[in-house]
């Protein structure tokens, strides 16, 4: 699970994806739990119901090559959610992405085109667990409180996850779409072997390496422009897009790319470093990748 953030003074939400690569997920019975913590081990929000990821039914059959699937409710369902459709008659399942959503009529436009088909009364449903961080408890800048999530897969099979997150300044959020991809290389879905597959690596990277990347490099008390991240994260996808093709020079070129991007994001960086309250020619940003130092302009 990556490093996530919570805006100071504005709070946000914590969230767990529990199960990401099979039809199964938690149990409502019992219901799960989550718990707030500090950095230093105190308890910030004590034990409490978590909140559960939407869960329903198609209404209608969808065929494979469509785009929408209509259900029987869209409580809670928003744009850019991911969802698991399925499994269906013959066992088939699929990870969706939400591209717009109709609440008059109850149908989702989804991202990608269906891999499979599926039948009235199939079932589509949310994996992720959250809690709302309120104003209050984010009234202070702070990294690495974490959130403790309880659960079950099934009856009496216990588990427990923990999300790592930082309160800060500046809340980096997911804008790569899959035509940004396509752009660069007309290929990707070919070469990944399906539409999905290009939805779920933007998904992947952004969690696996670009949070990741943040989570362990970023100042909290920074301010940072989203432009340069979207590049970034376009690049690392496109490296990964090489690598299973196995083309290892662009995979190569990509990565070199990637690291140059990022380069860009510590230049467009604004911390307040020496912490006086203000950002000025004092603060400098030193990238972990280069090792290179830069001061604030």
């Amino acid at each position: 699970m990556p490093i996530q953030f919570v805006q100071k003074d504005k709070g946000g939400t914590i969230y767990s994806d529990v199960v990401d690569t099979a039809p199964a997920r938690w149990e409502d019975d019992p219901a799960p739990t989550v718990t707030i913590y500090e950095r230093t081990g105190g308890e910030l929000v004590a034990s409490q119901a978590a909140t559960l990821g939407p869960s329903t039914t198609l209404s209608a059959a969808s065929a494979a090559g469509t785009s929408s699937v209509t259900l029987t409710a869209v409580t809670s369902i928003n744009v850019g959610d991911t969802l698991c459709l399925g499994p269906n008659t013959g066992g088939q399942w699929e990870w969706v992405t939400v591209n717009s959503v109709t609440s008059a009529t109850k149908v989702l436009t989804l991202r990608d085109d269906l891999q499979y088909t599926y039948a009235n009364a199939d079932v589509i449903k949310s994996h992720r667990l959250s809690i709302a961080l309120t104003a209050a408890n984010a009234d202070a800048i702070y990294e690495n409180a974490r959130a403790l999530w309880a659960y079950e897969v099934a009856t009496n099979q216990a588990r427990t996850d923990t999300t790592i997150f930082h309160v800060s300044k500046w809340v980096p959020k997911q804008t790569l779409r899959d035509q940004d991809v396509l752009i660069r290389q007309p290929r990707a879905h070919d070469l990944l072997g399906s539409r999905q597959r290009l939805t779920q690596l933007i998904r992947d990277v952004w969690e696996r390496d670009i949070l990741e990347d943040l989570g362990v490099m970023f100042n909290p008390g920074a301010l940072l422009s989203g432009d340069v991240l979207r590049q970034a994260h376009l690049y690392r996808v496109l490296a990964e897009i090489a690598l299973m093709a196995g083309d290892e020079e662009g995979q190569q070129h990509n990565n070199v790319l990637y690291q140059t991007a990022w380069e860009r994001v510590m230049q467009q960086t604004l911390a307040d470093v020496d912490g006086d309250g203000e950002v000025d020619d004092n603060d400098i940003i030193r990238s972990t990748m280069t090792g290179r130092v830069y001061r604030v302009q």
